[in-house]
């Protein structure tokens, strides 16, 4: 099925692969170590073609490789979880055989509970200094944090998530312990990379459909002034088709009057958003004309076709035609030009919703994409103009769905905002 890359310290890379191989997955786990932490970066960039996913041995060595990489995809690390904290503190108390009352601690931020750790305690210790790492904190940065309160006589010890610094403090005569992970949250780690993958593997080989329209063909054909100037510009749209077609491998059937076909998997037109986004601008300018899009995937054929009808169709609501995709679950991704894609389930299963969306004579759909829109903008408080410009309905449409949504209880005014010296200011609401 493909390899995984495993990178981290050798002491954790290799409890990883020994549970991996008690584990017997069909995947492959390749073993990437490295000595200190400014290994990391070059050692991904160089391997990272080689394998479909990599394993971290934790949250440290993610951040590193996230940073180098710039990107989160099939990246999977061994999470922390609170007993990797108590069995860091377990093994300082048997080293010094005595509880300590002040340490050090150095740990990503948001990816340690250290603080819910600690309130589970009878008697939790009285001073905890904590510095929190990044992928640009340096080695001696972390060395020098830990050995200052030392000196200072603040801590009696420290706890390190490198086990280089762990050592290092060790050499130096500082009690100290290493804040790992356990056999069993390596387990549940393998499991999420392998079920991850085996979706991903699934989803790839699934039937994807991509139906391409030139419109108003019809208009075309009637300014050519012959009909070798029609079978050219056909040739010439069927060109940058099949250019399309060879980059997802895909099967092109034409339906005439500007229409096309092209079945292919999922996996190969996902890769290739982006050489499909170039496709559609290279027909629009050489037809003149708008370039409709609808994608759909299934398990069959004829499903992901009815799938991508419907996604053209809805394509065509559009002023600036984007690119829509229906899943085989429903599901609806829409690509505008310069934005990130908008996803949204058209369905609810709230009755109360549905009675209150039906009195206000919006439908679900619509709904549904103002709040997708809302949790990816992030928005705390919009306008009407706001929602008109990113769903490409005009204002007074906007203006009179908000209006209602505001009577149903599902929206709320909440002020104005006025940045002109002209015209009314806008109204601020947000959704409920």
């Amino acid at each position: 099925m493909g390899m995984v890359g495993v990178m981290g310290p050798r002491q954790s890379v290799e409890r990883i692969l020994s549970v991996a191989e008690e584990m017997k997955t069909s995947f492959e786990f390749i073993p990437y170590i490295y000595e200190s932490p400014s290994e990391i970066e070059k050692l991904i960039l160089k391997n990272n073609d080689k394998v479909r996913a990599w394993l971290f041995s934790g949250p440290v060595v993610y951040l590193f490789a996230k940073d180098a990489l710039k990107s989160e995809k099939n990246l999977f690390y061994i999470p922390a979880t609170e007993s990797g904290l108590f069995k860091a503190m377990l093994d300082f108390i048997y080293d010094q055989n005595r509880t300590p009352n002040s340490f050090s601690i150095d740990l990503p931020k948001d990816m340690y509970p250290l603080d819910d750790t600690l309130k589970q305690l009878d008697s939790p210790p009285k001073h905890i200094y904590t510095k929190y790492i990044d992928s640009q904190t340096k080695s001696e940065e972390l060395l020098e944090f830990h050995m200052n309160l030392w000196k200072q006589g603040k801590t009696e010890g420290g706890i390190s998530c490198l086990p280089s610094i762990s050592e290092e403090l060790k050499k130096l005569g500082v009690p100290a312990s290493w804040l790992t992970t356990s056999r069993l949250e390596t387990r549940q780690a393998i499991k999420v990379v392998v079920e991850n993958l085996m979706t991903s593997y699934f989803k790839g080989i699934q039937i994807g459909v991509e139906m391409i329209e030139v419109e108003d063909f019809d208009k075309i054909i009637n300014k050519m002034k012959s009909t070798y100037y029609l079978q050219r510009l056909e040739l010439r749209l069927k060109d940058i088709i099949l250019r399309l077609c060879e980059k997802i491998n895909g099967f092109l059937s034409e339906r005439g009057n500007g229409r096309y076909v092209i079945i292919s998997t999922r996996g190969a037109i996902e890769e290739e958003i982006s050489t499909l986004k170039k496709t559609i601008h290279q027909l629009s300018t050489e037809a003149d004309a708008s370039v409709a899009v609808g994608i759909g995937y299934g398990e069959t054929v004829l499903s992901a076709e009815v799938n991508a009808h419907n996604a053209m169709q809805q394509s065509k609501e559009k002023v600036e035609r984007n690119i829509v995709i229906i899943q085989e679950n429903g599901l609806i991704i829409e690509y505008a030009e310069d934005e990130e894609e908008l996803t949204y389930f058209p369905v609810t299963s709230d009755l109360e919703l549905i009675e209150k969306l039906k009195a206000a004579n919006i439908s679900v759909k619509t709904y549904k994409k103002i709040f997708a829109l809302n949790q990816k903008m992030g928005w705390n408080q919009f306008t009407t103009k706001d929602i008109a410009a990113h769903l490409q309905m005009t204002e007074r449409n906007s203006r009179r769905i908000i209006s209602e949504l505001c009577k149903i209880g599902l929206a709320l005014w909440i002020g104005e905002e006025d940045f002109s010296t002209r015209g009314r200011p806008s109204k601020l609401y947000r959704l409920i």
